[in-house]
């Protein structure tokens, strides 16, 4: 299991920073690369466990895929856990809150996830599967702050993923017109 934590400060009250996290009307602005919510506006409940899910139309490798978030957690306007589905990439994913002062939050992001993520055609390794995980962790803090402090929608793209093809590195999921690794 990989698990890297990070955090930010935010010039927003914890309540609004809570409500950009929990809400998934709010996400939607904010999550990067989400284009739609799939829903009516009402959580739907994971049959199996009684949990809110909420989905999200995205893109990965330029390809439209469904983000799925199933909540685990929520504790109080402290803490939110959930399971996220992003295509075949599977996720833990937590918010932590601290309110710094009247108008300023700390939000920490904990992200868990598998050593080995398949992909169409193989899979990544646990280097390019912590490269992944790292990018997006650091682009959500980024959208999360812009969001609650400027209330701008994410133009953040999702972060490209690394595949080994051969004894070759090749992007996937980068502009044509952005650097290559």
């Amino acid at each position: 299991m990989i698990t890297l934590a990070m955090a930010t400060e935010i010039d927003a009250p914890q309540p609004a920073v809570w409500q950009a996290v929990s809400d998934p009307d709010e996400a939607m602005h904010w999550r990067p690369g989400v284009s739609e919510r799939l829903e009516d506006g009402r959580a739907q409940w994971s049959s199996e466990q009684g949990r809110p899910r909420f989905r999200f139309r995205t893109r990965l490798h330029d390809v439209p895929v469904v983000l799925e978030e199933i909540r685990v957690v929520a504790l109080g306007r402290e803490k939110l856990r959930s399971e996220i589905h992003l295509g075949l990439f599977r996720f833990e994913e937590t918010f932590s809150l601290t309110a710094l002062g009247p108008a300023r939050t700390r939000l920490g992001l904990r992200v868990a996830a598998p050593n080995r993520m398949p992909i169409v055609g193989g899979s990544l390794d646990r280097f390019d599967v912590r490269r992944f995980a790292t990018d997006l962790a650091a682009v959500s803090l980024q959208a999360v702050r812009d969001w609650c402090e400027r209330r701008q929608p994410s133009d953040l793209p999702m972060p490209g993923l690394t595949t080994l093809a051969g004894d070759q590195a090749r992007d996937v999921g980068r502009s044509s017109t952005g650097p290559a690794r």
